[in-house]
């Protein structure tokens, strides 16, 4: 049995980003394991990272859930080593993902955003210089600003994108 360590509000359950991990786990199932610690006397296992995703496994419902065993209690230092998803990185997973054949409308489901979008950030560095790619391939940027970087020259794209990074 897994004990989450907060509780789940409506607030939580209502919002994006529960919806599109609840959607994703669905569609394609766990991709990210929970975090658990290891078993005290009774069996029970506290839970460090994933209360979304072990709030979703249990609406579905699921009988069972992939888990990390951590030795340690690192209930608050957990999240500090988890790196989000850049926004080229997210280019990359995407156009890889339709490379092999998976489809948008998927792809879509799982990230709860429109199929439109998943076609569009597959395209997202169409015209952008592999300099401003190299700047910005680490970097948590607004899609939007791909776009202001089209209409520019790509000397002009490496000199915006030095000065925002």
């Amino acid at each position: 049995m897994i004990l989450p360590l907060r509780p789940m509000t409506t607030r939580i359950t209502g919002s994006r980003r529960y919806a599109r991990i609840a959607t994703s786990i669905k569609e394609i199932g766990i991709i990210e394991p929970l975090a658990v610690t290891t078993p005290n006397g009774r069996g029970q296992r506290m839970l460090l990272d994933g209360h979304l995703r072990l709030h979703a496994l249990k609406e579905q419902p699921a009988e069972t859930a992939p888990c990390i065993v951590e030795d340690d209690d690192e209930a608050f230092t957990y999240n500090k080593r988890v790196n989000r998803l850049a926004t080229v990185q997210e280019h990359y997973m995407i156009a890889r993902a339709l490379d092999r054949g998976v489809p948008a409308k998927m792809i879509a489901a799982a990230l709860g955003i429109d199929e439109k979008l998943v076609l569009r950030r597959r395209n997202l560095l169409d015209r952008i210089a592999p300099e401003v790619v190299e700047i910005l391939k680490e970097k948590p940027v607004n899609p939007q600003i791909f776009d202001i970087l089209r209409k520019l020259k790509p000397h002009k794209q490496f000199a915006a994108v030095e000065m925002m990074a």
